[in-house]
């Protein structure tokens, strides 16, 4: 699993780069996805945008790793874990 932790200066790119996340994991925060996706396709997807003042980290998590999650999930779904 993949969480990619993205911040754009311009409101423009930040909604194409949502938009193509969400092809490809969970909406989990405002500026936060989770994802099975491969690097090489990530960084394929989320680079083709040109933004002079951006920030994106891409963490890889344990394949095993089980994640706590408290609250809702930020699309609205009802999923709260704890």
């Amino acid at each position: 699993m993949r969480l990619v932790v993205y911040d754009y200066t311009e409101e423009r790119i930040r909604k194409k780069v949502r938009k193509s996340l969400k092809r490809h994991g969970l909406h989990a925060q405002l500026s936060v996805f989770e994802t099975h996706q491969d690097p090489t396709t990530l960084k394929t997807s989320l680079l083709t945008e040109n933004s002079p003042n951006f920030r994106l980290t891409v963490f890889r998590l344990r394949k095993n790793a089980q994640p706590i999650k408290i609250g809702n999930h930020y699309d609205g779904s009802d999923q709260s874990v704890f």
